[in-house]
């Protein structure tokens, strides 16, 4: 069966008092023994790890960023979040801010010249090998005609660093991310005892199940 996550914005409550393993064991996941990724089903049939994903583009375009990043969000104004004359962070890695526009070529700051990348996951699709337990491109613009996308409230919640590191040895250089927690608001029809979000990723689950979606998919939304 398929379990959705609560969708609960940060307005009223931080957690704080909380640790990482209690917060891990609310939410029904393995975060000490490092054995078992995120929303990871254990099933063996997934023999190819993916990033692919469904979820919603924060891209902007503007002046100082990438000419080729498209415009898809008008809500925020990412390129006013970031620091891109580093007046307060001391550098970031070759990657730079992966939102506000992105890099352009031979652009002064020396980064990497990419797209505007910015996003939040709602479904971990994984692989795109069905040969290893994927889902296909196909399979997933299939299942994405099949339903109606409501639009959805988000809401950003706070600004937060952790993760990255420095590869899979202790030669590595440090590294970490600064990531945009941001949620799902909720709202609900009348007499409807689910959200309209909720109903949607019924929809989403049901449509990429119908078309057969391989195991590597994760068997819960992400929770952005």
């Amino acid at each position: 069966p398929r379990f959705l996550s609560n969708q609960l914005s940060g307005c009223c409550y931080t957690y704080q008092d909380y640790g990482a393993a209690s917060m891990c064991y609310m939410y029904g996941q393995d975060c000490e023994s490092g054995e078992t990724p995120s929303h990871d089903s254990s099933d063996g049939d997934c023999n190819q790890a993916g990033l692919s994903f469904i979820g919603v583009s924060f891209s902007v375009w503007t002046k100082s960023g990438n000419p080729y990043s498209y415009q898809l969000c008008d809500q925020f104004t990412m390129d006013n979040l970031i620091d891109r004359d580093y007046e307060y962070a001391m550098s970031l890695d070759e990657d730079g801010w992966l939102l506000g526009g992105g890099y352009k070529t031979f652009d002064h700051s020396g980064k990497m010249p990419y797209v505007d990348s910015s996003h939040t996951e709602l479904l971990r699709v994984g692989s795109l090998d069905p040969d290893y337990g994927g889902t296909s491109i196909e399979q997933v613009y299939q299942a994405m005609n099949n339903i109606g996308i409501p639009p959805l409230k988000i809401f950003p919640e706070y600004v937060k660093g952790g993760g990255g590191g420095g590869g899979d040895n202790n030669d590595g250089v440090p590294a970490t991310d600064v990531t945009m927690v941001v949620s799902i608001v909720e709202e609900y029809n009348d007499d409807d005892s689910a959200s309209i979000y909720e109903q949607f990723l019924y929809d989403l689950f049901d449509a990429m199940d119908a078309v057969g979606a391989g195991p590597c998919m994760d068997d819960n939304d992400t929770d952005p």
